[in-house]
């Protein structure tokens, strides 16, 4: 299985001298507001089958200057979910995902923007709403029930697990990213100067998430 990895961290630093004790006290609200949080969901996430694959793409040329980038998204169970074309100027495609750190071994990824080495990450295309679905809840994790057994998982706590996701889910989408205490950007990249590697023309690729590594792979897919 060929794979790129490409991980970076991204730290927040709030600080207005006048407001220091006032952030301080807030930031330990939402520490302990998402900690309650995060240990519901690590009981849901852990049993998450190790690899899901909740998008594919591929890239082509649109015009001199710019690719054309057709991004797909599939829910836990494998079931398509939609996709889009996007144009964007660049030669260097960048594909970012937001990944959030439950604990060491459970993570949650959220395929977030496209961008270029002629668009910055701040100004691309956000594909993060492309698959919002019903109550805010993101179509690439419905299923999660298939991985429970079905005469154990109480219908309650499914529901809280489900409500917890679309909260995160939430922060993400409208970019709050400061109320989730660990989470960072992982983008995988065409790299085309330097031969680290090509997405070619007419070929469509998996991006594998590790559900409890926190790592992102790509692999073509035909």
């Amino acid at each position: 299985m060929a794979g790129i990895f490409l991980k970076f961290k991204v730290f927040i630093i709030t600080g207005i001298a006048g407001l220091l004790v006032m952030a301080f006290v807030g930031c330990k609200l939402v520490s302990r507001f998402q900690e309650e949080r995060i240990n519901e969901l690590t009981e849901a996430i852990e049993y998450v089958k190790d690899e899901t694959v909740p998008m594919e793409f591929s890239i082509k040329e649109s015009s001199k200057g710019k690719k054309e980038v057709t991004v797909g998204f599939y829910d836990l169970a494998g079931k398509y979910i939609g996709k889009k074309s996007i144009k964007i100027e660049g030669n260097d495609i960048y594909l970012e995902f937001r990944v959030i750190k439950l604990d060491s071994k459970n993570y949650m990824f959220f395929p977030y923007v496209i961008y270029s080495n002629s668009v910055s990450s701040e100004e691309g295309e956000k594909i993060i709403g492309l698959y919002k679905g019903n109550e805010n809840f993101p179509a690439i994790y419905r299923q999660i029930e298939t991985f429970f057994d079905k005469n154990k998982i109480d219908p309650e706590k499914l529901q809280t697990y489900k409500e917890k996701i679309a909260e995160l889910y939430g922060y993400v989408l409208e970019d709050k990213l400061d109320l989730v205490e660990d989470q960072f950007g992982s983008a995988v990249h065409d790299y085309e100067k330097q031969g680290i590697t090509k997405f070619k023309n007419g070929y469509t690729y998996q991006v594998i998430c590790h559900t409890h590594t926190g790592s992102i792979e790509v692999q073509k897919k035909y």
